[in-house]
């Protein structure tokens, strides 16, 4: 959108697909003058849920869906903790739909949102993938990380792969600069991604490397992360 003139304006902008986080949804209200609002769904359930305009996490379609927090040996965690969301299908009979863990993180809110809605709200953390490990034996959700990377005007695109404990790849796509500024930018980048992680210790390997474009997922998704293979066994 930065490179082409956009003269398209909308007094509401609903976004789905993909979660939206704290710059696109800046850049979308800055570029299109309207405010917008994230459908969450997935492709076997469709629409689950939406944002009010409050925006305080999305409410679920509880005539549609019963939605769920469980571990990972499917116990229900009671409201305000993370974990895996599970849904079941209200409207699905041939096959039914049980407690289907759609790869996503989140919690729910017990508190009824001051907007006027009484349906539940889930807070969506992530996909459960979308994880990065540090040596340390911490995780890092890459959501938690979107909104900082985002604001690098530098960087128009990126992907993390993690193909070990200690070795993380970070491939970006650069905005057009002169070579100067270029190997300046890359020189300091190292260390920021560190302060954005908080791991400063020199066991974590961060290679970067610039590319001339990231491909789209064969769903047509911009993927941030090829995870770490068996995190469980790291």
């Amino acid at each position: 959108m930065e490179r082409h003139e956009l003269k398209c304006q909308f007094d509401v902008i609903l976004t789905t697909g993909e979660h939206l986080v704290d710059s696109q949804r800046k850049t979308f209200e800055q570029k299109f003058k309207g405010t917008s609002f994230s459908i969450y769904g997935c492709n076997e359930l469709g629409y689950l849920g939406q944002e009010c305009y409050l925006r305080r996490g999305f409410h679920v379609n509880e005539d549609w869906i019963l939605l769920e927090i469980v571990d990972s040996r499917g116990k229900v965690l009671p409201e305000g903790k993370s974990g895996m969301i599970a849904i079941t299908s209200l409207f699905h009979d041939s096959p039914p739909i049980l407690r289907y863990l759609i790869g996503d993180r989140g919690r729910t809110v017990s508190e009824q949102c001051p907007c006027g809605l009484s349906t539940k709200r889930v807070i969506f953390e992530g996909r459960s993938a979308d994880f990065i490990y540090l040596p340390d034996g911490r995780r890092i959700s890459l959501m938690s990380m979107a909104g900082k990377l985002g604001g690098i005007r530098k960087i128009r695109k990126y992907r993390f792969s993690q193909p070990s404990l200690g070795v993380l790849k970070f491939h970006l796509v650069l905005s057009e600069m002169s070579m100067e500024k270029r190997a300046e930018f890359l020189s300091e980048l190292d260390l920021r991604l560190r302060k954005i992680l908080g791991y400063l210790k020199p066991d974590l390997s961060i290679i970067i490397q610039p590319v001339a474009n990231l491909d789209l997922s064969p769903a047509g998704k911009q993927e941030l992360l090829e995870p770490l293979p068996n995190p469980e066994d790291s």
